[in-house]
């Protein structure tokens, strides 16, 4: 299992340690240093920065440092470890969890504490019809979640026992629900901020967390007509009322710097930007350069883009298309290709389990679904690339029999992943790997891949990745296995 988090520091030595002589002791690592201002740019402008609606990559930045939930996954192991909860419990059958709660833990503003009814009232928000969240389904295995979502406006088994005790009665067992709680979405919010389609307009450009740091601000990109474009900027300060660790960092400023480009990497070798993310098709050439390559963080993230089969298409391509040719096209050598259903570094991965017998295609016809986003075009092209070097005839037509995405996990559950590509006809294989004991998971899940692969309808591509640059002056700066940085234990030195 690879290493999902590395801090500068590490990456550093490593790269500075030659073969065949003695390594000089490292120099011990400075003190955090109190104060300051990180410049953190972001890939893009985000589309939301609340659990109700986020999730995309620039808004997680954003998110994850300004609120915060019962749980999370420690970015190095991928454990679930308490957060706002103490601690829990569940009964044998793996259908009932407690959770108790921190004492002391509350909103910035004098907005209330964070208490049992907090996680109630949210919940029932997420799932409601009229909310309409993207995210809701992380509360399905929840007991009234199919009620909720019809319109019944409360998650009837979700119950606070005690202003600090919070109960969960699930629909079937589910052996590892907490690590489903690390998923953003279920993190705790202000319900009475997010009642009305008013209320949650107002706290997108306001969101207020129980996390290290609150948003002070946050501008869009605008391109007036006639005049120069404006680029995006949020700006996130420390939490006062944050019950964890005080953070180093007195500020965040995070520019939106859109594809990073020869221009913004020399803005970033002019400082202007401490931390840069880097687009995958960059990557090599940084990489290339030798003070850049020191500078570089690349860790794997829980994400799969893989190739599907849409319902009803017949054709079949798992074994006659090499998904590495097809990876090292769209983004270079630095791409990873994935050779399984479950990401590298999520418990459960099982390398080579996507492992197909070679299927020629000389003379088959397959269409391609045109591609909506930049990551989607890539792809699309080169498997179209490969399978026309390969003999095939590949039209990209609107609707095509086949499509490429992107499949972005929210947190380290295993079950997430089945769930997220098995059909209505395939739901079995969803609660075979929930109800699985610990000894039993990693068999049951690896079952539940095969059958999935088996069906030819999906061919995994690549596993995700996180590329940053990051300067020599940030240190402690830990990026999670959703790509995103955990700024509250960073901090700057002086200088670059």
């Amino acid at each position: 299992m690879r290493t999902r988090c590395l801090s500068l520091a590490l990456i550093l030595l490593a790269a500075g340690c030659g073969q065949g002589t003695a390594a000089a002791p490292a120099p011990p690592e400075p003190p955090p240093v109190n104060g300051g201002t990180l410049v953190y740019a972001l890939p893009a402008d985000p589309v939301s920065v609340t659990p109700l609606y986020g999730g995309d990559a620039a808004g997680l930045v954003i998110e994850r440092n300004v609120f915060a939930g019962l749980v999370d996954a420690d970015p190095s192991t991928l454990r679930t470890v308490p957060v706002i909860a103490s601690s829990w419990s569940r009964t044998p059958d793996a259908r009932t969890y407690t959770f108790r709660l921190r004492p002391h833990v509350s909103f910035p503003g004098g907005v209330g504490a964070v208490t049992a009814a907090t996680f109630v009232a949210d919940w029932s928000l997420l799932c409601s019809p009229s909310v309409a969240s993207p995210n809701a389904a992380v509360l399905e295995p929840v007991s009234g979640y199919a009620a909720c979502a019809s319109g019944s406006g409360t998650l009837s088994g979700v119950r606070a026992t005690g202003p600090l005790t919070l109960v969960v009665q699930l629909s079937r067992p589910v052996a590892d629900f907490p690590a489903m709680l690390a998923d953003p979405a279920t993190w705790a919010f202000p319900p009475r901020l997010a009642a009305t389609p008013g209320d949650r307009a107002a706290f997108e450009r306001a969101p207020v967390g129980a996390g290290p740091f609150r948003l002070v601000s946050l501008r869009k990109s605008t391109h007036p007509a006639g005049k120069a474009a404006v680029a995006g900027l949020a700006v996130l300060s420390r939490n006062p009322a944050y019950f964890g660790a005080r953070p180093h960092l007195d500020s965040v400023e995070m520019p939106v710097v859109a594809g990073a480009d020869a221009g913004s990497i020399a803005a970033y070798r002019a400082g202007l930007y401490q931390v840069l993310p880097l687009p995958p098709a960059e990557v090599d050439v940084v990489r290339a350069d030798p003070e850049f390559g020191r500078q570089l963080l690349d860790t794997p993230r829980l994400s799969l883009v893989l190739l599907q089969r849409r319902p009803g298409a017949t054709s079949s391509l798992a074994g006659g298309l090499s998904a590495s040719q097809v990876t090292a096209l769209a983004v270079g050598k630095s791409g990873q290709t994935a050779d399984a259903l479950v990401p590298v570094g999520m418990p459960g991965y099982v390398p080579n389990v996507a492992n197909f017998a070679p299927s020629p295609v000389t003379g088959e016809t397959v269409t391609l679904t045109r591609p909506a986003g930049p990551t989607e075009r890539s792809y699309t092209n080169a498997v179209a690339r490969v399978l026309r070097t390969d003999g095939a005839r590949v039209r990209i037509v609107r609707y095509g029999d086949w499509a490429v995405s992107e499949l972005n996990l929210q947190s380290a559950a295993p079950a997430t992943v089945i769930a997220a590509l098995a059909g209505r006809e395939e739901a079995s294989l969803v609660s075979q790997v929930e109800a699985a004991s610990p000894a039993t998971v990693g068999r049951t899940l690896l079952h539940a891949q095969q059958t999935l692969l088996a069906s030819g309808s999906i061919v995994p591509l690549t596993f995700g990745q996180t590329q940053l640059l990051i300067a020599p002056g940030v240190r402690g700066l830990v990026v999670d296995a959703l790509g995103a940085p955990h700024l509250a234990g960073a901090w700057v030195t002086t200088g670059r």
